[in-house]
């Protein structure tokens, strides 16, 4: 406690201020502009826009030998920057409308402004259209500027560089900008193909577990004889169908449209254990379960795949094993969480291939950084055995 009190109090006792870095302020920042709504954010820009613009014209008519701003002057300026408000709509339309507005104000006789909204313009543009309409257009206002600078009649030289210089930022601060919006969309794509792809293993095992009992369980009650046991028999078909149904409905329901409603039920884990193997041992193959430490909640990703990795090591066991007896034990400590599923049946024939099970199950271990190890058992039979650390 007192180590604890003095890494976050100085020597006179006051709480230590943590800092954010800059860099940080600045994301979360960027983070928080994009989630808001375009138009607000481009209409705040439009109103610094009015203050530099308007406010520059004003002051350097004051005081300066350059002409006073007047009221058509002022109107110019507003209609050069307050369109920026619409930028993201209408790109091009908003470059025209303020680049007519700038030129206007450029021919007539008064103090000479910033011109900050046509450079916003043009940015925006080479930003967000094809490179076959930006291109044209950022040539044209290069052109522009550069004729508008001849005007004047008292440009020189560094006056031409100016337009070319500005014109040249505008468009790679928009190439720049495209190429970031192109990364963030690949990497929301590689996202959904992740998420698909997990979505895909999930619903394998569903469905293989959930077919393998039906099949194990329907050749049970054929073959059962009393109508009592035939009765059991198809109850526990039925049930197993429902859990299935439970667990498709679940997995399809993260693919709906963000507008469709669809029932969320919680992942299963190492707590539905118990009726996991309550329906294999349904399906004729006799389970022992021991679960030892699991009085505290797991992370969500071990608890699933500690699951899924019984699941599907038992449904192995009943497509293969014959008969026999299966254990599985699960213990959940400190640092990881052990799984241990051991039947001592025939195990796979001869000439077998895996399937994607125990693929799945090797890639869901590897995925949380542990350990499996699956084949046959020294005293007969076979054994899957996996440790999933609790931290990475």
């Amino acid at each position: 406690m007192g180590e604890a009190a003095s890494a976050v109090r100085g020597t006179t006792g006051a709480a230590a201020v943590v800092t954010v870095p800059p860099m940080a302020r600045l994301r979360a920042l960027a983070d928080r502009l994009r989630g808001a709504e375009p138009t607000v954010v481009d209409g705040a820009l439009a109103a610094v826009l009015v203050v530099v613009e308007v406010g520059g014209a004003f002051l350097i008519g004051r005081y300066t030998d350059e002409p006073s701003l007047t009221a058509a002057g002022a109107l110019l300026l507003l209609a050069g920057t307050v369109p920026v408000t619409w930028r993201r709509r209408a790109p091009v339309v908003v470059w025209a409308i303020v680049g007519v507005a700038t030129g206007a104000y450029g021919i007539a006789e008064l103090p000479d402004p910033v011109f900050v909204g046509a450079f916003v313009s043009l940015y925006t543009v080479v930003a967000r259209t094809p490179p076959r309409l930006s291109v044209p257009i950022g040539v044209l206002t290069t052109v522009l500027w550069l004729a508008g600078t001849a005007s004047s009649g008292d440009s020189d030289l560094n006056d031409y560089y100016a337009s070319v210089v500005l014109a040249g930022l505008a468009g790679a601060l928009g190439v720049l900008a495209r190429a970031l919006q192109r990364e963030r969309e690949e990497e929301a794509h590689r996202a959904v193909a992740e998420e698909r792809a997990r979505l895909a293993r999930e619903l394998h095992d569903v469905v293989a577990h959930a077919v393998s009992m039906v099949v194990v369980q329907a050749e049970a009650g054929a073959a059962a004889g009393p109508p009592g046991r035939v009765e059991e028999a198809f109850d526990a078909v039925a049930d197993t169908g429902r859990t299935a149904l439970t667990e498709l409905r679940r997995l399809l329901g993260v693919l709906r449209t963000p507008g469709e409603a669809g029932p969320r039920v919680p992942q299963p884990g190492v707590a539905q254990l118990g009726p996991l193997v309550d329906s294999v041992r349904r399906a004729g193959l006799p389970v022992e379960l021991e679960v030892a430490g699991a009085d505290r909640p797991l992370p969500p990703g071990v608890d699933l795949s500690a699951y899924r990795i019984v699941q599907e090591a038992l449904t192995n066991s009943v497509k293969h094993a014959g008969p026999a007896r299966a254990s599985v034990r699960v213990r959940c400590g400190e640092r990881a969480v052990e799984v241990e599923v051991v039947d001592d049946g025939q195990g796979p024939r001869p000439g077998h291939r895996p399937g994607h099970g125990l693929a799945g199950m090797r890639e869901r271990t590897t995925l949380l950084g542990g350990e499996l190890d699956a084949g046959p058992a020294p005293g007969g039979g076979f054994a899957v055995r996996a440790r999933l650390p609790l931290e990475p």
